[in-house]
């Protein structure tokens, strides 16, 4: 069931409801109306308590073959005698003289038909109904005196009953278009209270099914209720972020294309060369040990570049899958970096002075030191392939600023265009030409490998252009 069904279906029941509500209400008013009216008669006719019950009796009179002797018994129980003729012929009377003769006078009356008259004086009251052309009077003169002054004069019960009618048709009319009235007013308030509802909704729809369409350029645009604000804020938030998402998964699948065409290069260029060195000792180019020797350190020599570019890889996709294990301590970075140079010195003598002066101060980091190692050994080597330096230098300090321990590694080389600054952290960038070096075999994993696993230290990295690169490592350190 859809919403607008709900609504519909909820207001339906409330309308109902409120309907059986009026109606019972309807009812107490018009049982409360005809109790007090009939109190208000039976104050007027103060001589007799039945009076009431004589009208009813003569208006059922009216129309009807009577068989006089039953009238005469019904009456007879409210102690009423009765008096009826036809024309000059009297039909039924058990008055006697005095009463026919006291009530000469209203016998005479000239009255309207088919309507119930009732006289009341000091001591008698008189009932009289002419219809067809019967005259029926009634009486409970019990042989007192009746006063010949009619004491409030002529009631009329009929009078009485045709107000009430007008009050009840009137009182049902009213009630039906007080109804009407309110059955209309709350269609227009559910309509508009369900395009309240649907308007976001129907915004949201239309969202999703460009989201489908693979469109993210328009937001929802809402004003009104605060929880529909949210929610569409939170759609365009979500939009925004599947956006982002999208160009960083096109981003990624172009590098990535790029990388393993360049990969695919990098790999063909030493295994070209592994196989044609094999190849002249095979067919007897190399005939002499000497030249046999140097053949095979140059195919050894570029099945180790091929080894170093397969762990890489290898590495790159265990970081990226979440296999790869970290083990946290709490060390010394001056320590670590002291270790570090000594380590690699040998390896890197020929190639690039390494300075350093360890701080005085014990400077304590929570790091994994077999990934730290991996972090550092992937940034000096960015600078032996990059920096362009003839006499490579690479500075190495370690400093603490407020709550944060910094390490920098700064090169003499050319620099970085500032452009390129932040890029060179992205999975797969490769530097330009113009800042490759001619023998590089650059794959665009290293500082971003780099970065990955600083991440983990929830450390940050950055490059700066100072007299050559310079890397910023930044840890949160003891409060």
């Amino acid at each position: 069931m859809t919403i607008k069904e709900k609504v519909f279906k909820f207001n339906f029941v409330l309308l109902t409801i409120f309907l059986i509500v009026i109606l019972f209400i309807n009812g107490a008013l018009i049982l409360i109306f005809k109790e007090i009216n009939m109190q208000q008669i039976n104050n007027q006719l103060p001589l007799n308590e039945n009076t009431y019950r004589i009208y009813n009796i003569l208006s059922s009179t009216i129309d009807k073959n009577n068989n006089w002797v039953d009238l005469s018994n019904e009456l007879n129980k409210y102690k009423f005698h009765i008096y009826a003729e036809n024309g000059k012929n009297i039909i039924y009377s058990n008055f006697d003289s005095k009463e026919i003769h006291k009530t000469q006078d209203i016998k005479n009356e000239k009255i309207n038909k088919n309507k119930v008259y009732i006289y009341h004086f000091k001591n008698s009251t008189i009932g009289r109904v002419d219809y067809n052309n019967f005259k029926i009077i009634v009486t409970d003169y019990d042989d007192k005196e009746i006063d010949g002054t009619k004491k409030g004069g002529l009631f009329d019960f009929g009078k009485y009953k045709i107000e009430f009618d007008q009050f009840l048709t009137t009182f049902v009319l009213i009630g039906i278009a007080i109804l009407i009235i309110i059955f209309f007013i709350n269609q227009l308030m559910t309509k508009r209270f369900v395009e309240y509802i649907m308007k976001p909704l129907n915004a949201l729809i239309e969202g999703v099914r460009r989201i489908e369409k693979d469109d993210y350029n328009v937001p929802i645009s809402y004003r009104g209720d605060t929880q529909f604000e949210e929610v569409c804020n939170t759609f365009n938030n979500l939009q925004i972020h599947l956006k982002e998402e999208k160009e960083k998964n096109m981003k990624y699948e172009k590098s990535r294309r790029e990388m393993i065409a360049g990969i695919s290069h990098d790999l063909r260029t030493p295994l070209t060369s592994v196989k044609g060195y094999i190849k002249g000792i095979i067919d007897g180019i190399a005939k002499d040990s000497e030249k046999q020797k140097k053949y095979l350190e140059t195919a050894y020599k570029k099945a180790g570049d091929i080894e170093i570019l397969l762990e890489k890889l290898f590495y790159f996709s265990k970081l990226e899958t979440g296999n790869m294990p970290f083990y946290f301590e709490q060390k010394d970075l001056g320590i670590i970096i002291e270790k570090f140079i000594g380590d690699w010195k040998s390896d890197f003598n020929n190639k690039a002075q390494m300075e350093y002066t360890k701080p005085k101060d014990e400077l304590l980091v929570n790091l994994d030191i077999i990934q730290f190692s991996r972090v550092l050994t992937n940034i000096v080597e960015n600078s032996l392939k990059y920096s362009k330096a003839e006499n490579l230098k690479i500075d190495f300090e370690i400093f603490k600023m407020k709550n944060s321990i910094f390490l920098t590694v700064k090169d003499n080389g050319i620099g970085i265009e500032s452009e390129n600054l932040e890029k060179i952290f992205e999975q797969f960038y490769r530097i330009d030409e113009s800042r490759s070096s001619k023998n590089s075999n650059g794959n665009g994993l290293g500082l971003y490998i780099a970065k990955y696993i600083l991440e983990f230290h929830n450390a940050k990295i950055w490059a700066e252009n100072d007299n050559g690169l310079k890397i910023v490592i930044e840890f949160e350190g003891e409060q």
